[in-house]
């Protein structure tokens, strides 16, 4: 029972959201496989990229960075990418417990009641696993789960949305009514905890280069940004950015909406277009 908690606490990470009779005025994206096969149909969405308040840390006194300077975590041109998401927990008394998830997220210009939209997608799937008696049983990518959001173009205001999820034989689905809520990106939530495409609303300091190597490759030259969400005061986050990469090639957050101990979620780029 403690493995399929763990699958079905990150559901909790879900910001739910739910507008009836939401149609599209581009093509609209059709499911993804467990593959995560690449579709290039949705159209190009053109980001102004994060500015934030950047504060060098003492790591990158060294490299003389001035402050304030801009932070790009986000920027250029991309319709789609992808993550490997790697989570980690401890639940003493037992070992380490560490599953992953595959996730896309895809953006597209929509209409919802009639009211000009933006639309994000993210499909999610990875293994499940659940105790039956002493014996811990995996399905190979037993566990599938859709989010869909909708924001107002101009205001950025939650117009509504839907969230699926299965595992086990079982499914879930939530909705809720829209709300005048607008994106703030000062807050985690969803499967990715941030939105890719939006503005990240906090203060991060620059630690300096840190080569990391991910699904999409290795960066020897990436940046490393740290800070925390408004939310989530004391848990840390860090970013690593990339030369000529609109999305981060990876970041890392404490989050423990995932319970137990030192619960940390690790998101590496697979891919982006």
């Amino acid at each position: 029972m403690m493995l399929q908690k763990l699958s079905f606490l990150c559901l909790m990470l879900v910001l739910v959201i739910f507008a009836a009779g939401c149609t599209g005025t581009d093509t609209q994206s059709s499911p993804v496989p467990a593959s995560l096969a690449i579709s290039p149909d949705p159209p190009i969405f053109r980001t102004t990229g994060v500015t934030v308040s950047l504060q060098p840390s003492a790591a990158a006194a060294a490299e003389a960075v001035p402050s304030p300077v801009p932070a790009r975590i986000f920027s250029g041109e991309y319709r789609w990418a992808e993550y490997r998401i790697n989570n980690t927990i401890t639940l003493p008394p037992n070992s380490r417990y560490q599953w992953e998830y595959a996730a896309r997220i895809e953006r597209s210009y929509e209409e919802c009641n009639g009211t000009p939209a933006i639309h994000e997608n993210v499909t999610v799937t990875g293994d499940y696993g659940e105790w039956i008696g002493n014996e811990l049983v995996t399905t190979k990518n037993g566990f599938h789960a859709t989010e869909n959001m909708y924001y107002e173009r101009s205001t950025k205001r939650i117009l509504g949305g839907t969230f699926t999820s299965s595992g086990a034989g079982r499914n879930y689905f939530s909705e809720t009514v829209p709300e005048d809520v607008v994106y703030r990106g000062d807050h985690a939530g969803g499967w990715l905890l941030i939105s890719p495409f939006e503005d990240l609303n906090t203060s991060l300091s620059y630690d300096g280069k840190d080569p990391v190597t991910v699904p999409a490759g290795t960066y020897r030259d990436a940046r490393k940004y740290t800070g925390n969400f408004r939310n989530l005061p004391r848990y840390p986050m860090t970013f690593w950015v990339a030369e000529d990469i609109p999305v981060p090639v990876q970041y890392r957050i404490s989050n423990p909406d995932l319970g137990g101990e030192d619960p940390v979620q690790t998101f590496e780029l697979i891919a982006w277009g």
